[in-house]
């Protein structure tokens, strides 16, 4: 299997992705807080996480880390 498409890169990858969206969700709380009306929105990361690494789990994939030569 290539390092660079190992199934541990996937979900830090995917963690990566889900940083930034939430990231994006501050941004614009922060723009809209003195709006009327606006309900500021947010993501668990940490449930997020493990929904990702659960859905490699069931993939048989398994998250232990690389050795590298």
């Amino acid at each position: 299997m290539p390092l660079i498409d190992s199934p541990m890169l996937r979900v830090l990858s995917g963690s990566l992705d889900v940083n930034a969206f939430r990231q994006t969700l501050i941004s614009a709380n922060m723009a809209n807080i003195d709006t009327p009306g606006y309900r500021t929105r947010d993501i668990d990361f940490h449930r997020s996480l493990a929904s990702a690494v659960a859905q490699a789990d069931d993939d048989g994939v398994p998250l232990s880390p690389v050795a590298l030569p």
